[in-house]
Formats: C-alpha cells, structure tokens, sequence
C-alpha cells in the first residue's frame, strides 16, 4: 500500500530545505518507518508477441542505461547534503540484478550496495508509451523538482509549473504513481528507508533510489522490493489511486555483505552536557562499516524550563509544538571561528524520535563519512534545519573508544 503520510512528510521536508526554512527536524528526511512483511509474487503468462516487445524494450533499457542511466553516485552527488563517497565504493555495487514485466511497464533492479546494515537500490520504470506520465510526488509539486536529480530553487521559481500543469499540456492519456515497498526474511523487525526520484522528461523512465537502514548488522539478508504503479481515476485527483489496476515490478534477493575487516564500534558513555540548552548527551555510538559511519546520539534533557523556552514553538490555534534539537559532528576550530559540519555518509536516512517523552529521553541516528574516522569529536547543537549557514547554539567536544568485543 502507499505511504501517503511518510511520502507527504519528505516532499514538505525537501520543500523546507530548498527554501531554508527553520523546522522540526524531526519531520527532516522523515523517513519511513514500518515492520517488514513478506509477500508472495504473483507470476503472470506472457502471449509470444508480448514477449517479443519485453525483448525490444529490454535493449532499449539497456541502451538508455549504458547512455543516459541514472546510478548510485548520480543520487549520492546530487544530495542536498554535503555526502561523503568512498574512493572505492565501485566494488560495492552490483548492477542489473533482475527485471521484471507489467502490462504498460519494464521494471529494471539496476544497481545495488550492501554493508550489513543499509542497503540501496536503483530501479527504473520503462513505460512501453510515451503517452503515460509516470511521477513519485503530489500533483502541486514542481515539475522541475521531480524531473531533475538536484533542482536549484531559482530554476523551480522560474519554472514554475506543477505536474498538474505538465499533464494538461502533454497529450498524456494516464497517470502513474510510482511507489516503493520493501519487505525482509525477519519478522517484528522495524525499518526505515528514503526514497528519491526522477523522471526523464524526453524518454519518460522514472528512475528511483531506495535506502533502507536496519537496526542491526547482518551479513547476508533476504530482502524484497516490490515497484508499485498505481494509475489515478481523475488526474485532478490526486487521492483517486486505482489500486485495482496498480502493477508490480518485483525482486527477491539474499544480499551478501561486503566485509572490510575494520569494522569497529566507538563509544562514548561519559555525560556530554550542552548548559546553554538544557541538555545532555547520555551517549553516542559510532559503528564504523566500509563505506561510513553511522552514529547514534542518545540525550536527556536536564533544564526543562531553559530547553522548552528554546525549543518550543507556539502556534496561532493555541498549539505548542516542541521542534527538538538537531545535533551535527562538526569541526573544532580553536580560533572560534564558524565550525564546520563534518560530511555525511552516502546513507543520508537521519531520524529522529522519542525513547521516553516523559522522562525527556531522546534519539538521533545518522551517518558520517568514513574517512571521519577519529577519536575525539566536536558536537554542535542547532536550533535550525537548514544548519549549512547558521551557528551552533552551543559547541561540545569528547573522546570515544573502541567498545569490547
């Protein structure tokens, strides 16, 4: 089924962050969070002729992949975010795993990574007619967004149109949703996954990129990808999805870890405090992998009546919402000038939830790059999603170790 929630909380998350707005970060990069549920695929007989024009499009495909193709490093370069690429990361990525065939619809698996830990996918929807419009937003959002990998904003503004607006005057006969759904061979296990796209406005392939982080480490996985389109009813509607008529591209996989043999995991369990904004770090743990760093910031909060009157804001229906801390590894710069945010790792998933609101305990998880290898590290605290141009409320330093085995 559709995420409708999740995938409306990362539109208006990418909206904040090309306009720069100051919101809650946790609804930044709000990603999908659900337990993973295995699914039988259904196989579907295919007349002669059909097979014949699968045959045709699959070179065709192929072609516009060895030409014009989107991969893994197209959506880790075009990130919003300063994301760190490893020099070697070739080695990690295996391409065309397996294709799949709909009625209107080749779905191609074309790329993928795993570390024991995240995995990403690249797939691309062919559609067998130029007169279906694939899309993975809302009809008010910008066509320029979705048909470019890193859209400036002065281009959206310029431009100016909405998918609304491309479909009335494109001669378009349908319109596709295109959505993602990704099972696992463990049960009662939570998951969460972001999910980019882009359509190619002159051969009309939609093109998409899945990252999905699990809470633990595995070397080998089981995992399942299922590519939804679903047609809408009435294009003016984009609530009148016919999911009687959706197909499915499918691919069911057992991922192998690459393992670096360096893994390791820092810790720091010593109190951080941040005075100035009524709260402590009660710890931060740092998993070291091949191709990043993925980090958890577990904090407290100490001074409720000085955090509160930081962080809470108030709105016009009497409403008080709390946007939380957004804390960031950054540079220590000595001279006190304006540190510097260090770079994230290419599994730019940050989540951010409660353990406890009662008591004041809170979680923070993202990634840094590997070569952020190190044993002391300064932390800053900010108020801001859009951090890239603004200070720290407050700066902290402190030192991990290589947790016992």
């Amino acid at each position: 089924m559709r995420e409708e929630l999740s995938r409306a909380q990362m539109h208006k998350a990418i909206d904040s962050t090309l306009s720069g707005l100051n919101s809650d970060p946790w609804l930044f990069h709000r990603i999908s969070v659900r337990a993973a549920e295995g699914e039988t695929k259904v196989k579907k007989k295919l007349s002669v002729g059909f097979i014949l024009a699968i045959a045709l499009l699959a070179i065709a495909a192929a072609a516009f992949a060895l030409t014009r193709g989107f991969g893994l490093l197209d959506f880790w370069q075009s990130s919003w975010s300063n994301s760190e690429i490893p020099a070697d990361v070739e080695k990690y990525i295996e391409r065309d795993m397996a294709m799949d065939e709909t009625e209107h619809f080749t779905v191609r698996f074309r790329e993928s990574t795993y570390d024991g830990k995240t995995c990403h996918i690249v797939y691309e929807v062919v559609p067998r007619s130029r007169d279906l419009l694939l899309f993975g937003g809302f009809l008010d959002e910008t066509w320029y967004g979705l048909t470019h990998l890193n859209p400036d904003r002065e281009k959206i503004m310029e431009d100016g149109r909405t998918v609304l607006d491309r479909w009335n005057e494109g001669g378009y006969t349908s319109g596709w949703i295109v959505d993602e759904d990704v099972g696992s061979d463990e049960e009662d296990i939570d998951e969460y996954s972001s999910v980019q796209g882009v359509l190619d406005e002159e051969t009309g392939i939609y093109t998409g990129q899945i990252s999905i982080l699990f809470d633990h480490l595995k070397e080998e996985r089981t995992l399942r990808f299922c590519v939804r389109m679903v047609p809408l009813k009435n294009m003016q509607d984009e609530e009148s999805m016919d999911y009687d008529h959706a197909e499915e591209g499918v691919m069911e996989r057992t991922f192998h870890a690459v393992v670096s043999g360096e893994e390791v995991i820092l810790v720091n369990t010593s109190p951080v405090l941040f005075p100035a904004i009524g709260v402590q770090v009660d710890q931060v743990r740092l998993m070291v992998l091949p191709q990043e760093i993925q980090y958890q910031i577990d904090y407290s909060v100490t001074d409720s009546a000085l955090y509160h009157s930081l962080f809470d804001e108030h709105h016009d229906d009497d409403r008080t919402m709390t946007i939380h801390p957004f804390f960031q590894f950054v540079t220590d710069d000595p001279e006190g000038g304006k540190p510097e945010i260090l770079p994230r790792g290419i599994t730019d998933i940050f989540t951010g939830y409660d353990i406890d609101e009662e008591k004041g305990l809170y979680r923070q998880t993202g990634s840094l790059g590997r070569s952020c290898f190190a044993d002391t590290y300064t932390l800053g605290a900010y108020r801001a999603i859009y951090v890239n141009s603004s200070e720290p409320m407050e700066t902290v330093s402190f030192q991990v170790n290589a947790e016992n085995p």
